[in-house]
């Protein structure tokens, strides 16, 4: 008797074939899932680098995936004084700052939008420094015909005196910077912030009296 072969394989024919179908289909879901995982519009929260008052500022904001060009907005918050929030997603501009605004960090809250319409929103924080102290600057101050010059901060109180007066002259006064008494051949000066000369001036010494001499032209009468 012959038995034909095609019915007994179908079967196992049909199973393989659902078994590749099926495999099939979940290949095709993972690939889906991962490119749209791959392309999903993210925005991490975190902080902007630190401002430095009266220093220019430019920080950007950096979103993945999605459809660029972005579009942001600043949902919520403020910026100090100076800086301004960008529709590009940076933030720009030079800080000014009273002293309290020091003591805490600034909160932002930024939504992100895609070109497919697609949006996101994260928070952020920016903080605000005062500039470091530059070192004091020193000016120099000349004494001509004296002494007391060389190099002083502004506002730094000097003394200044001049010298001995040439044979025949006398001190007068000084000229130049503003002192503290003019006709002293001593006194103070407080520096300017800038470089400064004064000099001690010297006039003819005025003629020595002449001695009181008291004369007699006889004899004085007897008492």
């Amino acid at each position: 008797m012959h038995m034909s072969t095609s019915s007994a394989a179908s079967p196992a024919h049909g199973a393989n074939r659902a078994f590749q179908t099926l495999l099939l289909l979940l290949l095709s879901v993972f690939f889906i899932s991962a490119a749209s995982a791959a392309t999903a519009l993210t925005l991490k929260s975190g902080a902007l680098p630190t401002a430095t008052a009266g220093t220019a500022y430019s920080a950007a904001f950096t979103a993945t995936g999605g459809t660029p060009p972005y579009t942001w907005a600043l949902q919520s918050g403020g910026l100090p004084d100076g800086l301004k929030f960008n529709a590009n997603g940076t933030v720009t501009g030079t800080p000014l700052a009273e002293t309290w605004e020091y003591s805490y960090p600034f909160s932002l809250y930024v939504k992100v939008t895609d070109s497919a319409g697609k949006n996101t929103a994260a928070s952020y924080t920016i903080k605000l420094v005062a500039p470091t102290p530059s070192a004091a600057s020193n000016y120099t101050l000349t004494v001509v015909n004296g002494s007391g010059g060389g190099s002083y901060a502004a506002n730094a109180s000097v003394t200044i005196a001049a010298n001995a007066a040439p044979a025949g002259q006398v001190f007068q006064k000084w000229t130049g910077a503003t002192v503290a008494n003019a006709t002293a051949a001593s006194t103070t000066l407080t520096m300017q912030s800038a470089n400064a000369t004064v000099t001690a001036n010297y006039a003819a010494a005025p003629p020595a009296a002449a001695p009181l001499a008291i004369t007699t032209t006889g004899a004085l009468p007897a008492a």
